[in-house]
């Protein structure tokens, strides 16, 4: 059934129940229609003055450039979880962030929640931020591991749905679209496809995101990992995976994978994108990710759970098409589709995923994901400027204000490599610790058409097209209902 670890991900949104499409036992990512028509990716950099110190690995700035800077983060602790309140202290501490910006909220721990647990939720977040006069002063709410992760309001099943992630509802509190709260369906976001820097006085939301993984250790070593300013080597490889088996129903996200690496390109970033069946694991040095996870139909034979087994830079983000890839960030979480707990536990600073079946069409935009990413803009402004409609399913993990910038004097990553089977006509399991993996030649990428940015393996252009299903909008939200 929806909402299940193995509930198929429908047809994207076109309006009616009846235009949508279902696959059973897997996750279908198709929506129809319409092209995209989005503003420019590019912006120059407005990075501010920062003294950079250069180590072994990439850099992360001391304690002392953060305090400034996070006057505009509240934070949502629970009294009633130790894990909460450890990872809301470290944070806080590793990002000076000040003591009014920490909102205690009594409530369960439970990941999941009925409505009216979320509406005492939601009541003392609301309270806070008035009693502190910080409605306006706030721009990001960071939630902790511990505090609830969405709400079933038992309705799971179709585009209408009132259930969501609790971040995606809490976005829309004491503002314009606050009334879309439980309303059903999800509406389109204000901050979609903008370029403009976020600031709740232009937009209306907060930019919410969450700091969770299956430990304590795992959320510390992501807050270790992130922040303003994380230089990053321009070699630093952004892993675009593409899977074209899906590509006779659900090709406009392989689209969007083939538009990020051109945006990448364009943004002097390592782009490497895979057209082939192949499931790409076991890569090192990587600063960025997108692919189908385990709805890949290799992934099986490469991976366990649909995890890619990376090793990641700081400051590194990722995007899966799995449906509940957000389902829980519990140790003991059922299998089925692949978790963005297991990428935290890998190392990446950032990721998104999705606590209920939220349809194809609320899949990340991974060309704007990347562009901004590598265009000066934070990590929270990246996703959510990537991400259709609130009040619907996704949350985002990580630091939002983590950013990153690209130069070629920045610590190299370790080569990239691959199992010696790739090029193979069919493929195998990934390389154990035995067997370590081997470089693949220049003649292999041309083979696999993965073009590396300097080099003369041809990359196939047959790929490159623009179909997409994201919206044009101009306006808030309306109307309850998702859109194509």
């Amino acid at each position: 059934g929806a909402g299940s670890p193995d509930s198929g991900c429908r047809e994207g949104f076109a309006g009616t129940i009846s235009s949508k499409q279902a696959i059973p036992g897997v996750w279908s990512n198709k929506g129809s229609g319409g092209t995209h028509d989005e503003t420019p990716y590019r912006m120059k950099w407005c990075i501010r003055c920062v003294t950079y110190f250069f180590a072994a690995a990439s850099f992360i700035p001391s304690r002392s450039v953060f305090a400034s800077g996070y006057q505009d983060v509240a934070v949502v602790v629970n009294t009633n979880s130790q894990v909460s309140l450890d990872i809301g202290n470290y944070f806080q501490t590793a990002r000076g962030i000040p003591q009014t910006n920490i909102i205690r909220v009594n409530t369960t721990t439970d990941e999941t929640v009925n409505d009216s647990v979320f509406a005492s939720l939601r009541h003392q977040i609301e309270s806070y931020l008035r009693t502190n006069n910080l409605v306006d002063s706030i721009n990001y709410i960071v939630t902790t591991k511990g505090v609830p992760l969405r709400v079933d309001r038992g309705d799971l099943g179709g585009p209408g749905s009132t259930s969501a992630s609790v971040e995606s509802e809490l976005m829309c509190v004491l503002g314009p679209d606050s009334a879309q709260i439980g309303n059903g369906g999800g509406c389109l976001s204000p901050y979609f496809a903008q370029t403009a820097h976020f600031s709740r006085r232009a937009f209306g939301i907060y930019l919410i995101t969450r700091l969770d993984g299956y430990s304590l250790q795992d959320v510390e070593r992501l807050i270790d990992k992130s922040g303003p300013g994380v230089l990053l080597n321009s070699a630093s490889p952004f892993i675009l995976d593409e899977d074209p088996l899906w590509a006779h129903v659900y090709d406009f996200l392989n689209a969007n994978l083939a538009k990020a690496r051109a945006v990448l390109a364009g943004n002097g970033a390592l782009a490497i994108l895979d057209t082939g069946t192949v499931f790409m694991t076991h890569e090192s040095g990587v600063a960025g990710y997108a692919s189908w996870g385990s709805n890949d139909h290799s992934a099986v034979l490469y991976s366990n759970n649909g995890s890619p087994h990376n090793t990641w830079m700081p400051g590194a983000i990722a995007e899966t098409y799995v449906s509940t890839s957000a389902r829980s960030f519990m140790t003991a979480t059922t299998y089925g589709q692949s978790l963005v707990a297991d990428l935290i536990q890998e190392g990446v600073s950032g990721a998104r995923g999705y606590v209920f079946e939220p349809y194809t069409s609320a899949m990340t935009d991974v060309s704007i994901l990347f562009g901004r990413y590598t265009s000066g803009y934070n990590l929270a402004e990246s996703y959510f400027s990537a991400s259709h409609y609130l009040s619907w399913m996704d949350v985002v993990v990580g630091d939002p204000k983590t950013s990153i910038v690209l130069s070629s004097l920045a610590a190299l990553p370790k080569p990239i490599a691959t199992d010696s089977s790739l090029s193979a006509a069919q493929p195998q399991p990934a390389p154990s610790a035995a067997t370590p993996p081997r470089l693949l030649t220049e003649r292999e990428l041309q083979r696999r058409g993965i073009h590396i940015p300097g080099s003369t393996a041809a990359y196939r252009p047959e790929r490159m097209n623009t179909v997409s299903i994201s919206p044009t909008w101009t306006g808030r939200c309306t109307t309850a209902g998702p859109w194509p």
